[in-house]
């Protein structure tokens, strides 16, 4: 015990010596100059970039939000807004078309996956991350096709168990890509 003891005093000594030298004081100067000299060069270089470029201050803005929203969007949320949508189901079908249509789109959107349609984004998706694909993806050309119809104010002709049969796809593969829990389904469970 008494081994140890002298040792943290001839190591504390020590390293009293090496950090109150004036080789060390230069070398911590030395170090602090060059960080701070880095800091201003990067700093100089956004602001060359931003006037070449033009970008302003929305990249970083866009990318701290998606970085917060990837914290922020959690599975939790989405479930919730997936049963605030059986609630638009229960009052008015057609409604509820429209609220899954711009529910799968926020969510791709927020995949970051592109495409021009809804369905040519979620083809992106690589096969082996859900089972259903090629069920969810005609389930979504139709979602398209009759999202089409309501906005331009036209006659869907489909009845209440083929609407339930299209959501029930479109759940059963937002459970498989772990978007829902699969406590909050509900279009599986209606008749």
């Amino acid at each position: 015990m008494v081994i140890f003891d002298r040792l943290i005093e001839i190591l504390g000594t020590l390293s009293g010596i090496v950090v109150g030298s004036k080789e060390f004081l230069k070398l911590k100067l030395v170090i602090s100059f060059f960080a701070i000299f880095f800091v201003i060069a990067l700093l100089l270089y956004y602001i060359y970039l931003e006037r070449k470029y033009k970008i302003g201050t929305e990249i970083i803005l866009t990318t701290i939000k998606n970085f917060l929203e990837a914290f922020v969007l959690k599975k939790e949320v989405l479930s919730k807004e997936w049963l605030d949508i059986k609630k638009v189901f229960l009052l008015d079908k057609k409604a509820a078309l429209i609220k899954v249509y711009y529910y799968l789109n926020r969510i791709i959107d927020f995949y970051g996956y592109s495409g021009n349609t809804l369905e040519e984004k979620f083809k992106n998706f690589p096969d082996s991350v859900f089972e259903n694909k090629n069920d969810f993806l005609k389930s979504i050309k139709i979602l398209e096709i009759l999202k089409n119809k309501i906005d331009k104010k036209e006659e869907i002709k489909l009845n209440e168990e083929e609407i339930l049969f299209i959501i029930k796809v479109i759940e059963k593969g937002l459970v498989n890509l772990l978007i829902i829990d699969p406590e909050n389904q509900w279009a599986n469970f209606l008749i």
